[in-house]
C-alpha cells in the first residue's frame, strides 16, 4: 500500500497541475499541500513497522476443543493425549477424563504435533510456540500468549480473572480443576501478544537483530545487512522473519 502511495501521489499532483482546476488555487497553497503529503509519506514507513494489529480471543485456549496430539519426547519416544495450549504462558495442557492436567516435567517434552500442519515446539522451560516455517534443521516459531499486563490493567488489577490457574504435580498426573468458565464474557476478550523465536540446530534463539546477527553465515552477512536496511522488513512480521532462515547455518 505504501509503495503504491509513493507512485500515485506524485502522479496526482502532476495531473492536477495540468488541469484547469489548478488555476483556481494559488501556487503557495499547492506547495504547502505537497509538503504535507511528502511529510506523511516519510512518516508512514516508520510507523508501519511499529503499529501492530491487536489480537483478542474469547477463550484462553489455542483450540476450541482438545485435540488428539502426539507429544514427542527425547530419544524418539512419544505418547498420545487429548491436548491443547493454555494461552496464559502458552503452556501445554491435556485432558484426562473430566480433569485438565499439565506436565510437571517439561524437560521430557520437545514438540507437540496436533495434526499434519500444526506443530508446537518448546521454547522455554514451560512455554510452547507454534512452528510457522522450517528450513531443514532450523525453524521459525511464534509463541502466542495472553498479554497479562494489559489484561490486569483492563480488569483493574484484580486477581479474579476469568480462567483457572494450572499447577503440575507429577509427570502427566496432576489433579486439576474442571473446566468451568473457559469463555471470557467481556466482549473485548483476552488480549494476545506474539513473540518470535528461531530454533537453530536445536538451540532456541529470540528473534532480534542482536541475537541473530551472531549466527549469520559469513557468506550471507552482506545480504543480511541489506535486508536490515529494507524499510519494509520487520522483526515483528512472520513473513519478514521467514527470510532469515536462508541466512542461518544448517
Amino acid at each position: 500500500i505504501l509503495k503504491t502511495c509513493y507512485l500515485l501521489v506524485p502522479t496526482f499532483f502532476y495531473c492536477y497541475l495540468r488541469s484547469d482546476k489548478s488555476k483556481t488555487m494559488n501556487y503557495k497553497s499547492l506547495k504547502y499541500i505537497f509538503f504535507a503529503f511528502c511529510l506523511a509519506l516519510a512518516v508512514m514507513p516508520m510507523s508501519g513497522q511499529q503499529v501492530q494489529i491487536e489480537k483478542r480471543v474469547k477463550s484462553p485456549f489455542a483450540f476450541p476443543e482438545f485435540r488428539r496430539a502426539k507429544i514427542i519426547q527425547p530419544f524418539g519416544r512419544y505418547i498420545y493425549a487429548d491436548a491443547n495450549i493454555f494461552l496464559r504462558g502458552s503452556r501445554l495442557i491435556y485432558r484426562e477424563g473430566d480433569k485438565v492436567m499439565t506436565p510437571s516435567n517439561m524437560r521430557v517434552v520437545l514438540y507437540v504435533q496436533f495434526d499434519d500442519t500444526t506443530k508446537y515446539a518448546k521454547v522455554t522451560d514451560d512455554a510452547m510456540a507454534r512452528v510457522i516455517a522450517e528450513n531443514r534443521l532450523n525453524k521459525l516459531v511464534c509463541m502466542t500468549s495472553i498479554d497479562m499486563p494489559k489484561l490486569l490493567n483492563e480488569t483493574s488489577g484484580t486477581d479474579n480473572l476469568p480462567f483457572f490457574e494450572i499447577d503440575g504435580g507429577g509427570l502427566f498426573s496432576s489433579t486439576f480443576l474442571e473446566i468451568n468458565g473457559d469463555k471470557w464474557e467481556d466482549s473485548k476478550g483476552f488480549p494476545l501478544t506474539d513473540k518470535y523465536y528461531f530454533i537453530v540446530k536445536g538451540r532456541v534463539v529470540p528473534a532480534n537483530e542482536t541475537k541473530i546477527r551472531k549466527l549469520i553465515l559469513k557468506e550471507k552477512r552482506a545480504d543480511f545487512k541489506k535486508l536490515m536496511a529494507d524499510r519494509w522488513w520487520s522483526w515483528h512480521d512472520a513473513e519478514s522473519l521467514k527470510r532469515i532462515l536462508d541466512f542461518l547455518p544448517q
